[in-house]
């Protein structure tokens, strides 16, 4: 089974001002600020070198596992990828030439092998109460979902038969949260998002 390391943290901070040491000036003005902020980190998701090519022929035969007929390792090959589309740490040289419709053997890399970038991202919410009666309050602030624009990158294309695109990285991973929703895959959730925000409590 590969190993993987995942964090996620959270925090409130309620008061902030006055807890942080500020204890002069109004409290109309310091008082009733939080701030809250999550946090995720996780290290590269494991994936396979494959060919493609290979795969035709073998459909026939009740192959039962069509998505990663692994490659054949002829060169070094590292055990993780960074992020960056401009990172490319795999390449066509460190691997045997494509079947091409005729494979002869399973490949020699090993399966989930190689792990692809890490993922960071952070929220950041600032919201400050007014207390308008005794039990009524209005909240007002501002909440960002990642909130530093980090781009975080998809695993780099694995398949060998495709020389153009192999070892590039072609898509963005969607943030776990998002003011669009986890519907939304990929790029389309991923830039920062600041949402101004209103409640009302009573």
């Amino acid at each position: 089974m590969e190993a993987q390391t995942m964090m996620s943290a959270n925090m409130v901070l309620s008061d902030m001002f006055r807890h942080v040491g500020m204890k002069w000036g109004p409290n109309q003005v310091f008082g009733g600020w939080t701030l809250a902020s999550n946090w995720f980190l996780r290290s590269g998701m494991p994936f396979t070198v494959s060919d493609g090519s290979a795969l035709n022929p073998l459909l026939g035969l009740n192959y039962g596992n069509p998505g990663a007929f692994p490659a054949s390792a002829i060169a070094y090959v590292p055990q993780s990828c960074p992020g960056g589309v401009n990172s490319t740490c795999l390449t066509s040289s460190q691997f045997a030439p494509p079947a091409n419709g005729s494979p002869t053997g399973f490949g020699n890399i090993g399966r989930n092998s190689i792990y692809g970038p890490h993922f960071f991202d952070v929220d950041i919410a600032l919201m400050k109460d007014i207390r308008i009666k005794e039990r009524l309050t209005f909240s007002f602030g501002a909440q960002a979902y990642n909130a530093f624009n980090h781009p975080n990158f998809d695993n780099p294309f694995n398949d060998i038969s495709n020389p153009g695109l192999f070892g590039t990285t072609i898509a963005e991973v969607a943030p776990p949260t998002s003011l669009l929703g986890a519907f939304v895959p990929g790029t389309a959730a991923s830039p920062r998002f600041v949402e101004i925000k209103g409640v009302i409590r009573f």
